[in-house]
Order: structure tokens, then C-alpha cells, then sequence
């Protein structure tokens, strides 16, 4: 399961990701308001998307749950660096004949805001997951074809070795070779 390094030891502050992550042994990661030394890294363990998978102890993950709460309500009144992995959406409908494009442009003056009209914000959550299932659709395809035409060679070859007397019996009565591969197909 685990590639290289080891698995999670100490009882907090200990990370294991996967290789994909591009995260190293002995890198430090900053997760909400501690920084987690990662130990070990996995192969190929993802998500069903295929992002990679970073396992922590169950402490850690309920301390981060919780403590992102402050971490806002400090940024929220400035006391905060500014620098927080937060999204907080302003969602606005436009009415018919304005558009998007306006209201794009007048929220990206705000210092805080970075604008994303609908368009894009589909195209940001969703190619990914299409992409990922295509290319999974596309190998399932690929392998259900190779043993489809596996199987339908290996019942052809299994056919026609049961009906050798019979192909013999049509070869020497001077049957064309046609009809003997009709008699197959």
C-alpha cells in the first residue's frame, strides 16, 4: 500500500500521499493552521475522479473541520494574512437582457472577489470529471471488445473442431471451400 516512507506514527501532524500528489517524504504541508510532515507516499491510491488521496489521523481532520471556522471570522475583520484556500461564492441572477459579462466585470473591481460567469464555472467543475470518465468509459470499451472477440474466436474454434467429420465428409465429396465456411460461420 505504501510506495515509500512509512505509515502515519505520531498522533498528530503526520500526512500520507498519494505519488500522484507531487508531494515527497519529509515535505512539509500547511493544512488549516498547522503544517503536516509527510511521511509516506501511496501508488495509485485515488478517487473515483482520479485525484489523488492524502490520509491523516481522524483528530487532525476533525481539528481542521473545525478551525477553518476562526480562520475565516480572523480574515473576515482583517486580522488574517489574506492567504486562505476558502471559497465563498456571491451568487447574483441577472435579469433577461443584461449581461453576465457586466456584472463579471463590476464584481472584479472588488479587491476580494474574483468574478467566474456560469459558463466558466461549469467548464472549471466539470471537465475534469468528464475527461476522467471518458477515459474510463473508453478503456472499459476497449477491454469488453478484446474479450468479446475472444470468446466469439474461442466458440468459432470450439464449433468447428466439433464438426471436423463433417467438414471432412464435405472435402472429400468435393464441396467448395464456400460452402465448408458457411458450414463454420
Amino acid at each position: 500500500m505504501i510506495a515509500s516512507g512509512r505509515g502515519i506514527a505520531r498522533d498528530h501532524y503526520e500526512i500520507v500521499v498519494d505519488r500522484r500528489s507531487g508531494i515527497a517524504v519529509g515535505e512539509r504541508i500547511g493544512l488549516g493552521r498547522h503544517q503536516f510532515a509527510a511521511v509516506g507516499v501511496t501508488a495509485n491510491l485515488v478517487r473515483s475522479g482520479g485525484d489523488p488521496a492524502a490520509f491523516v489521523k481522524l483528530r487532525d481532520s476533525q481539528r481542521m473541520q473545525f478551525d477553518l471556522a476562526p480562520a475565516r471570522r480572523e480574515l473576515a475583520r482583517g486580522a488574517g494574512d489574506g492567504t486562505t484556500d476558502i471559497v465563498n461564492p456571491v451568487v447574483a441572477d441577472v435579469e433577461p437582457g443584461v449581461p453576465a459579462a457586466t456584472i463579471a466585470t463590476t464584481a472584479r473591481q472588488w479587491k476580494h472577489l474574483a468574478e467566474m460567469i456560469q459558463a466558466e464555472q461549469e467548464t472549471l467543475l466539470t471537465r475534469p470529471l468528464i475527461a476522467c470518465a471518458s477515459r474510463q468509459i473508453g478503456l472499459f470499451t476497449v477491454v469488453l471488445m478484446i474479450v468479446s472477440t475472444v470468446i466469439i474466436a474461442l466458440i468459432v474454434y470450439t464449433m468447428t473442431i466439433d464438426k471436423r467429420r463433417e467438414i471432412a465428409t464435405l472435402k472429400l465429396t468435393g464441396a467448395p471451400d464456400r460452402c465448408i465456411v458457411a458450414l463454420i460461420v
